[in-house]
This record gives C-alpha cells, sequence and structure tokens, in this order.
C-alpha cells in the first residue's frame, strides 16, 4: 500500500468516523481526528508548530450543534480552514438528505466553488468509488462535485451570473497555458497581439465590475489566472 498522506478528519460521530477512517486508510492515508472546531483549530495550530504537515482536511459538514440548522457549524469552519490555509486540500462531506426546508444545496456549492473546496454527498457516492480515491483528486488539486450536488449547479451559477463572454474565456483559456502574446493571438486566430490585449483589459474590467477584484489596483495576468483557476468550473467553460 502506497502512503499518501495525513488526513484531519473533522467528525464528532463515531460510526462515521469509523466508516470515513477505514476507508481512507485502506487507501494508504494516515488519519487524525477532531471532533468539533475548537478541536480542529487547535489539531491545525499543533501540526503547524510541530509538524508533520497535513496533507488533506475531510470534514462533516453536519457538526453539532445541528437542531437548528444541519450546516450551522461545519459550512462556517471549512471556510474558516480555507482562509487560514488557503492551499490545503479540503474535502467537505455530508450524508444529511436535501430538503428545502433543511438543506439547500445550491447555496452551500456557491459558497464553496469559489474557495475551491471540494464536496461530496456519502449517500450517493456509488459503491465501487472509495473515499479514498476521492479525496486523492482532491488533493491533487481537482475540485470534487457530487455525485449529486451536479444537480443544483444551474441554481449555483444562477446566484452569481457569468461576469465574461465566451470571447473573453477563451483568452484567458489561452492565457493560462503560459502562451506568449504571439502564441496567444495565433490561437484565438481572431484577434492580433493588440487585440487579444485589449481583451484583457476588458477582462479586468468586468471582473471589477463584478465585484472580484478592487478596481484601485493593477490586476496582473497571473491574478487572472488564478481566477480562471478557481472558477472556471463553477462557470462550466473550458
Amino acid at each position: 500500500m502506497t502512503y499518501q498522506g495525513t488526513v484531519l478528519i473533522i467528525e464528532d460521530k463515531n460510526p462515521q468516523f469509523r466508516m470515513v477512517s477505514e476507508d481512507l486508510k485502506s487507501g494508504g492515508w494516515e488519519v487524525r481526528r477532531a471532533t468539533d472546531e475548537s478541536s480542529a483549530l487547535r489539531e491545525l495550530d499543533q501540526v503547524a508548530v510541530l509538524g508533520p504537515p497535513l496533507d488533506a482536511v475531510a470534514i462533516d459538514l453536519g457538526l453539532p450543534p445541528d437542531m437548528d440548522g444541519p450546516l450551522r457549524v461545519g459550512l462556517p469552519l471549512a471556510e474558516k480552514i480555507r482562509h487560514l490555509h488557503p492551499s490545503l486540500p479540503i474535502l467537505a462531506y455530508t450524508s444529511i438528505i436535501p430538503t428545502a426546508e433543511r438543506v439547500h444545496y445550491d447555496i452551500l456549492l456557491s459558497r464553496f466553488l469559489p474557495l475551491g473546496i471540494s464536496f461530496v454527498y456519502l449517500r450517493k457516492i456509488p459503491d465501487e468509488v472509495p473515499l479514498y480515491a476521492i479525496l486523492e483528486q482532491v488533493r491533487m488539486g481537482f475540485y470534487v462535485l457530487g455525485p449529486g450536488p451536479a444537480d443544483f449547479l444551474p441554481k449555483v451559477v444562477a446566484t452569481a451570473p457569468d461576469p465574461l463572454d465566451k470571447r473573453l474565456w477563451d483568452t484567458l483559456e489561452a492565457l493560462s497555458r503560459g502562451l506568449t502574446d504571439r502564441q496567444i493571438a495565433d490561437v484565438l486566430n481572431d484577434v492580433g497581439e493588440h487585440g487579444h490585449r485589449y481583451r484583457i483589459d476588458q477582462m479586468r474590467e468586468a471582473l471589477v465590475d463584478a465585484g472580484f477584484f478592487d478596481g484601485d489596483q493593477r490586476i496582473e495576468r497571473r491574478e487572472l489566472v488564478n481566477w480562471y483557476r478557481e472558477h472556471r468550473v463553477r462557470y462550466r467553460r473550458p
């Protein structure tokens, strides 16, 4: 068995922790555990000081107290961990059955996608797909959504309309490949070097108008590429 890394599982229910931890251990993961927000943040602080570093976090969104809102603690905690650790792979999960009154998955996904937090609904994972394989994809930098939550993507996109048209997305995709200005112009065909630079300026203006960037600062090309990588799945672009 190949060692995959160390994962912090944030899970309060012992039966579900055993199920998740046994799955991940069978795939080569070393497991640490936290049961609530305070113990999770304590574990993260301890790892930062003493090591070894964590390779991923898996968090149950149904952490207690869950009577007045099943995602009231887990969702903000996942967001807090992302802000404290921008590059740490995070896989959020739940087995809570989605209902209009209790769990709004479209809202959940609209909050997770911009932060690069992956999400799975445990009840709909096929038997032949182990959780450790999903976590490995997350550790490699892929965003995982589903199965199940993909049904909510149209609502997610509707909550944040696409700020760019197809021309600008095509330009951004070419820019993300690290091409030179001349190569980008050749790929786009319909514009020269000056034309695609104008598109990049249009892109900056559109993203400022949509609130993704501060209009008072210069937006570098690497920042545009980072934005593309974080949001292309959300807007279902190449």
